[in-house]
């Protein structure tokens, strides 16, 4: 499969232009211009809009086009990287999305202001035994494990593939000179605080 996550859009839009509708990308039906679900198309790697109806109809995994994203989100243990891990990718950004690929292989991805930049594969064997057990339960290349250690914030989540645009979208949208900004970082720190809004208690993993 193409590597999906790096084909991305642009999730965070200021554009005055916008009506209050979309189109779902299968069918054609008019549908909300937020709060709608979307789709992975499989063979491109493009992160498409869905009505409800095409969601529920690509839901279960299968050998079609399309695959539906879910919509859940849980919060993590802020240990479950374990200690050694930032120092094992060696990247000097602690914000880090890791995605089960077709097949079981995790995979690191870096957000940035010009895309999902990837780390490569990881063995399972530097994971820690939680980080395996959230791999195992995550749908493939529809879900993404996103942890950050940054400047007073150390979260982890579980969340859809779009939920990870949308994070890329707020960085493309607000990054300034060489390391951000000061914008950017109150926006991160917003994004996660939407989520922690937005997921159960901790340890929901199933």
């Amino acid at each position: 499969m193409p590597r999906s996550i790096l084909r991305v859009k642009n999730w965070v839009r200021e554009d005055s232009t916008r009506t209050e509708e979309d189109v779902c990308e299968v069918c054609n039906r008019l549908i909300p211009q937020t709060g709608h679900r979307h789709l992975l198309r499989l063979q491109t790697g493009q992160v498409v809009c869905a009505c409800q109806h095409c969601a529920l109809l690509f839901d279960a995994p299968a050998q079609s086009q399309y695959q539906s994203i879910p919509t859940r989100i849980i919060s993590l243990g802020r240990a479950m990287l374990g200690m050694e891990f930032w120092d094992m990718i060696s990247s000097p950004v602690h914000l880090v999305g890791i995605v089960k690929r077709r097949g079981g292989q995790a995979e690191i991805f870096y957000p940035s202001p010009a895309g999902a930049v990837s780390g490569g594969p990881i063995s399972r064997e530097f994971l820690t035994l939680p980080l395996q057990e959230a791999l195992d339960t995550m749908s493939d290349e529809v879900e993404v494990l996103l942890f950050a250690d940054l400047s007073g914030m150390t979260e982890g989540f579980l969340i859809p593939l779009d939920r990870f645009y949308e994070l890329i979208g707020l960085l493309r949208l607000n990054w300034q000179g060489l390391s951000g900004g000061n914008e950017v970082s109150r926006r991160i720190r917003q994004f996660f605080d939407q989520l922690a809004r937005q997921a159960p208690s901790r340890g929901g993993l199933a």
